[in-house]
């Protein structure tokens, strides 16, 4: 994945360290604690109720795109009551075989607009030269997109735009890593459908001084605003400060590939990133930068692995269950896997997709 931001921009003193977990871990975005109890699927939708989809997209949404891709119809997900049932554990023997689940107003649009942001490889991005996304999420996109019976229109905007966009009906759901926290769900639903944990990217010539957390003390972290970095860069102060280290100094950054520039030419030092963007960022580095996994002791609380999904808009469980059964269907048949696998991701894979499961 990454979720809603939560943490301030605490200037403190010290050298650069980068912190951009985007998503789940996946860039996890920021999050405080709330209630919210855990299922694995979606209630039943008692009704379909939903807006035509030829209206256009709404022009008030609260963040200004990065980019947007064409789309013709503005989003059309419909919000229903619920009961409870079970995601549908029968296998889906088509193209087009889980259409009959969307809500009527997507079946009758043919597509779902999606809002998603590419700064975190390999999430989804854009290669050099290139405007066409590639990743893991335009692959599961297309994949699932299939067994619905739909297209995806991506409109393409930064990180901490997702949620927001989201409840603004900007788009009809969101895909980037976004972690599943009680906080974001007082707002959005989540279909769960990876994990991510965190890695500290170092470079090389200081990979031998790091051993946890409390080796970035004294120096300075850098982190992508919106992302959950945000709220661990302040975590790691208030752990410096706690065991009477000299504390960090904060600097923000708009996305991933930023503070690895930054990174690389000197001006950061450390950069906890999840696994997923980690392990990237450290592939396409040539061996400049290294990821160091957190020690177990350290990997707790905003540190510990955690789930990512679809932003769902809060209530459209017909929507939801629709999702949710497209990604089980995938994970059974084995194209979750192999599209993992394609990317070097392969840490990321959950045994089945689950509904509203938060992490903290």
């Amino acid at each position: 994945m990454r979720s809603s931001s939560r943490g301030v921009i605490v200037a403190a003193v010290g050298t650069v360290i980068a912190l951009s977990l985007a998503a789940c871990s996946s860039g996890k975005a920021t999050v405080a604690s709330t209630s919210s109890a855990a299922t694995s699927a979606p209630p039943a939708a008692a009704s379909t109720s939903a807006a035509p989809a030829s209206s256009a997209p709404a022009s008030s949404a609260p963040a200004s795109p990065v980019a947007s891709s064409p789309s013709s119809a503005s989003p059309a997900s419909a919000s229903s009551a619920a009961a409870a049932p079970t995601s549908s554990s029968a296998a889906p023997t088509g193209p087009g075989s889980l259409n009959s689940e969307l809500p009527a107003a997507v079946r009758s649009a043919g597509v779902l607009h999606v809002g998603t942001s590419t700064e975190f490889p390999p999430y989804d991005f854009n290669q050099t030269g290139s405007k066409t996304l590639v990743g893991f999420y335009p692959d599961f996109e297309d994949a699932i997109g299939q067994l619905l019976g739909i297209k995806f229109s991506r409109q393409v905007v930064s990180f901490d735009a997702l949620v927001p966009g989201v409840q603004a009906k900007r788009f009809d759901i969101a895909i980037n890593g976004a972690s599943d926290t009680k906080d974001r769900e007082k707002v959005v639903d989540f279909v769960d459908y990876g994990q991510s944990g965190v890695v500290i990217l170092v470079p090389k010539a200081k990979a031998g001084t790091v051993s946890g957390l409390l080796s970035l003390c004294g120096h300075s972290i850098g982190y992508a605003t919106g992302t959950y970095g945000q709220q661990t860069a302040q975590d790691v102060q208030t752990l410096c400060t706690q065991q009477g280290k000299p504390g960090i100094t904060q600097i923000a950054f708009p996305n991933a590939p930023d503070i690895q520039v930054a990174q690389e030419a000197g001006r950061v030092d450390f950069h906890l990133e999840d696994t997923a963007t980690g392990g990237y960022d450290a592939k396409i580095s040539n061996g400049a930068i290294v990821p160091i996994p957190l020690p177990n002791a350290d990997a707790t609380g905003d540190f510990a692995s955690g789930v990512f999904g679809v932003v769902i808009p809060k209530g459209d469980t017909q929507l939801a269950k629709a999702i949710q059964d497209a990604f089980n269907a995938i994970i059974k048949n084995g194209t979750y896997a192999k599209i993992l696998h394609k990317w070097g991701v392969d840490q990321l894979a959950v045994p089945s997709a689950t509904f509203d499961t938060p992490s903290y």
